[in-house]
């Protein structure tokens, strides 16, 4: 039985005795952060509901919109530990790919809101602007690793005349 190739668009977990073994860690590292921040964000919101939103105090508030605030807030939740997740079982990184889809599409719900509802808090277009260019450098910065890891095995497996 000959050993399989290494597919270059699913990397695998790298091993202790891989040189480059540290591209992967930090990234992994990053990817976890990002899933606890994104987490927290989810709880602190679940937990207050609106309330924990800059300038709503002395507000009345909606049932309707603080329900359908703290569902979405435990959607955050979810996707902070769908984050963690893929940064410990790395065999799942295709899958990261649709969860920064998800907190891209999150920031284009704000540009939308902001259009149609009027400018926020300086505090969510900052969280806007974030969540619009994070995920398409966790991305590219994914690309870039797995790219270079297949480049780095095709010359390592290449006989020098």
């Amino acid at each position: 039985m000959t050993p399989r190739k290494p597919d270059p668009q699913r990397p695998t977990e790298p091993t202790a005795t891989s040189q480059h073994a540290g591209d992967w860690n930090m990234f992994r590292y990053v990817v976890v952060l990002v899933g606890l921040v994104i987490a927290g964000f989810g709880a602190y919101y679940l937990i207050l509901g609106t309330a924990g939103l800059p300038q709503t105090e002395g507000q009345s508030v909606n049932p309707t919109v603080e329900s359908q605030f703290r569902f979405f807030s435990a959607m955050m939740v979810g996707l902070g530990a769908a984050f963690v997740t893929i940064a410990v079982k790395f065999q799942w990184a295709n899958m990261l790919w649709l969860v920064c889809l998800m907190v891209f599409a999150g920031g284009i719900g704000r540009v939308l809101s902001w259009a149609f509802s009027g400018t926020p808090h300086y505090l969510l277009i900052i969280l806007m602007v974030i969540e619009l260019a994070f995920p398409a450098a966790l991305l590219v910065w994914h690309g870039y690793i797995v790219k270079t890891r297949a480049l780095r095995e095709q010359y390592s497996t290449r006989e020098t005349p």
